[in-house]
């Protein structure tokens, strides 16, 4: 799966007050400058006839709920498949017109390679950058730390859930598998599917520290939407011989994100090891 994680750098011009979690109002602000300039982008890559959405979110991490003139905020965008040779659609959706974000107004002033820097647009230059293959993730040590950056909205079972590792694991792998074949490419068989999430199932949870928050979205279709997240930090103790592909379907998890509101940037987590 080709792979390109793009951070942007919004310079604040008008001041204004910012939501505490910044997510829905960055995922609004790209949706209305799309539709207006490129509508076949949200259709084919983001909310068009596919479940899966082939760009999602990580918001701007921060606890500021005020910017004045000059105040920089970055978000990043991870694009997956074949929406990495469109990120200049994104780009040129936001170069022009008003970018909000709260009551806060913005203007793009650079956009670069999340991970090694690059340039990718600044002063009304773009270059393109390649895209790159997800490494896989293999486990490694007895224990897996999974710390989530932003909050995440995962149902097990038709209900909101403190995730247990299976229910990581089975939410990317589903995923990972129809994100793959919507471009074309494999993903998991059904047997590397069931061994991994069997896998999973016999991890234990060993370690928790979180804390419940409650967020709140509108929707033209859904109207107000209250629920709750959890943010924090879990420690699985992981079960041994890990099976075909589990490294490929963790390194997605973790710039994909999991649960619901990816695209929101809902669900980001690190990944680390306990001694």
């Amino acid at each position: 799966m080709r792979y390109k994680p793009l951070r942007f750098e919004l310079e604040c011009v008008e001041p204004g007050a910012l939501p505490r979690f910044k997510g829905f109002s960055v995922r609004g602000m790209l949706l209305r400058r799309l539709k207006e300039r490129f509508p076949g982008f949200v259709r084919r890559f983001l909310y068009g006839n596919h479940p899966i959405p082939a760009v999602t979110q990580v918001p701007p991490l921060t606890d500021e709920r005020m910017v004045d003139v000059g105040d920089i905020v970055s978000f990043r965008l991870n694009l997956f498949g074949d929406a990495v040779d469109r990120d200049y659609e994104i780009i040129l959706a936001l170069v022009d017109g008003e970018l909000r974000l709260g009551s806060a107004r913005f203007v793009l002033r650079r956009v670069e390679h999340a991970e090694t820097g690059e340039p990718v647009w600044d002063e009304s230059v773009y270059r393109c950058v390649k895209p790159e293959e997800l490494d896989a993730r293999e486990p490694v040590g007895r224990y897996l730390v999974v710390t989530f950056t932003t909050p995440t909205y995962i149902v097990h079972d038709g209900k909101p859930r403190v995730p247990k590792f299976h229910m990581i694991v089975r939410n990317a792998a589903r995923k990972f598998t129809m994100l793959h074949r919507r471009f074309g490419l494999e993903g998991l068989t059904r047997r590397q599917a069931r061994n991994i999430i069997e896998w999973a199932e016999r991890a234990e949870t060993i370690r928790m520290d979180y804390r419940f928050e409650t967020l709140e979205r509108r929707s033209a279709r859904l109207g107000r939407h209250v629920f709750r997240t959890i943010v924090g930090t879990f420690v699985y103790e992981l079960p041994p011989e890990p099976p075909d592909r589990v490294g490929e379907v963790l390194a997605f998890a973790e710039v994909y994100g999991v649960g619901k509101f990816n695209t929101a940037g809902l669900g980001r987590f690190v990944l680390g090891e306990a001694g």
